[in-house]
């Protein structure tokens, strides 16, 4: 029985390569047992992945007799049968991408009137990304080694499509200019990037939004490597809606007599924004009452596509012999008026 020695060149593995034999790392030598000596034998060498890099520069192995010096192997001598040199290298993933800001903590968006009318990005939806590995993708640019690949990295995209079109309808989104938003341009040191998508264009609908990184194409290649896609959320549904809602029947009381206790209701169209603060005033016309009744004042309830409001206790029901006109002064997106009108009880002579 005899025994070998495997140990690596540690000064070659300056990218971290963890080698095993037969599943014993060669950080430190290894001792191999041959039972029987004259005959060849197989062992299981692997290597993996160092913490950073994906191509490694060539590495020495020495396969020594328990016999030889301690000085073993003699890694300068090439033509040594007893050395193996390897290179390693890896097939690189390509960069993961997430949304950040608004957009991952809605999960949706809207764009309207108020965003077409913004002053400084008018019909412009902000985008943030960023990379959740926690490195840059301008760092990225290269495979790993430098300077070995240097178009590894092709793109950083903000893509959309109308809901519910083929998967194969996925479009790059653009700026006002026309070009497509570049993720990896506009990246900051920090390792976040920040672009608007130009909506002008499109007409309203439901949308759906996903990021995209394109690597240089590898044949045959698994998932992950040749493009990488937003996760947690994949895509983003959401609306481009400015057509505003519009006033549906005719508003309460319908029966145009007002009395204390009746509902002063009106009804839209669709669903209105109706999260607090409201982005709709109310303005309550009595003549000749000189308090402003509005928002602020007046008990206002604002459900799906309904808002209903109450009068405070001191308005004046029986002092007053004309007609009660309400004027719903809907600012859907700060930009909308509907206009309805009721009547105080008949017996009071109005309308």
């Amino acid at each position: 029985m005899s025994f070998v020695y495997t140990v690596i060149c540690l000064t070659d593995n300056t990218g971290g390569l963890r080698i095993s034999v037969n599943g014993h790392s060669l950080v430190v030598p290894m001792l191999l047992t041959c039972s029987e000596p004259g005959k060849g034998y197989q062992f299981a060498f692997e290597v993996e992945r160092g913490p950073k890099l994906y191509e490694y520069p060539p590495i020495r192995v020495g396969i020594n007799s328990e016999c030889d010096t301690i000085d073993f192997p003699p890694f300068a001598d090439q033509s040594n049968p007893s050395n193996l040199v390897f290179s390693a290298s890896f097939v690189r993933p390509c960069p993961t991408v997430e949304f950040t800001g608004e957009l991952w903590d809605e999960e949706t968006f809207v764009v309207n009137i108020e965003t077409d009318e913004d002053d400084q990005f008018p019909s412009q939806l902000l985008v943030m990304a960023r990379n959740p590995e926690n490195t840059l993708w301008k760092n990225s640019l290269t495979s790993g080694s430098g300077n070995l690949e240097v178009d590894w990295l092709k793109k950083g995209q903000v893509q959309y499509r109308r809901q519910g079109e083929a998967s194969t309808a996925w479009r790059p989104a653009l700026d006002v200019d026309g070009d497509p938003l570049d993720l990896i341009a506009s990246e900051t040191d920090y390792g976040f990037s920040q672009v608007h998508w130009n909506t002008a264009p499109l007409p309203d609908g439901q949308y759906q939004l996903r990021l995209r990184m394109e690597c240089r194409y590898i044949a045959d290649a698994p998932l992950g490597i040749n493009e990488a896609f937003s996760s947690v959320p994949v895509q983003i549904t959401g609306l481009i809606d400015r057509t505003p809602p519009i006033l549906f029947g005719i508003p309460e009381p319908a029966d145009q007599e007002y009395a204390p206790g009746d509902e002063i209701s009106a009804e839209f169209t669709e669903e209105l924004l109706c999260n607090r603060p409201f982005r709709f005033k109310i303005n309550l016309l009595i003549p000749g009452y000189q308090r402003v009744l509005d928002q602020n004042n007046l008990h206002v309830i604002c459900n799906r596509n309904k808002i209903r409001i109450g009068l405070p206790a001191t308005a004046p029901y029986d002092d007053v012999m004309v007609c009660l006109y309400f004027l719903f002064l809907i600012l859907i997106l700060l930009s909308l008026m509907f206009v309805g009108q009721a009547c105080l009880p008949s017996h009071l002579g109005c309308c």
